[in-house]
């Protein structure tokens, strides 16, 4: 019997892949619910995130929340991104095989701000909380 937890399936719950970019590649794959709530996505906390001791990094969850605002501001803006602040409170430990959703919120637009805050989940249990500010700018070419 292996000493390794039963890893989340997402695919098997009808979630889908969302590749994106390179990094969340790196870090994922992320997956997305069709049909779910705007800006939700999710992440399987993989033995490649693990901080030695049968847990999700805290850097790795922080890159993956960075990763999720982004997504969101994506969805109102039409703008290239970058992050200016990024807040992460953690609320419990993401053991290794978790999915962990992202419910991100924009709260306010400016013409160069957008401000957020968020929930990220296993199931109903809030495992951190953050909120953010990127700023927006017009792409090139």
């Amino acid at each position: 019997m292996s000493d390794q937890p039963p890893i989340f399936d997402p695919a098997s719950r009808g979630w889908v892949h969302h590749g994106s970019d390179a990094f969340i590649e790196a870090i994922g794959p992320a997956w997305k619910q069709p049909g779910g709530p705007p800006g939700a996505i999710g992440i399987v906390a993989r033995a490649m995130h693990d901080n030695n001791h049968g847990f999700m990094h805290g850097g790795a969850l922080m890159a993956f929340i960075d990763h999720a605002f982004g997504l969101a501001v994506a969805d109102v803006e039409n703008n290239g991104q970058v992050t200016v602040q990024l807040d992460v409170q953690f609320a419990a430990a993401i053991p290794i095989g978790s999915f962990v959703v992202a419910r991100p919120e924009v709260i306010r637009r400016t013409k160069t701000l957008v401000f957020m805050r968020g929930e990220f989940l296993i199931g109903d249990v809030v495992v951190a909380t953050a909120s953010g500010i990127w700023r927006v700018y017009p792409r090139r070419g």
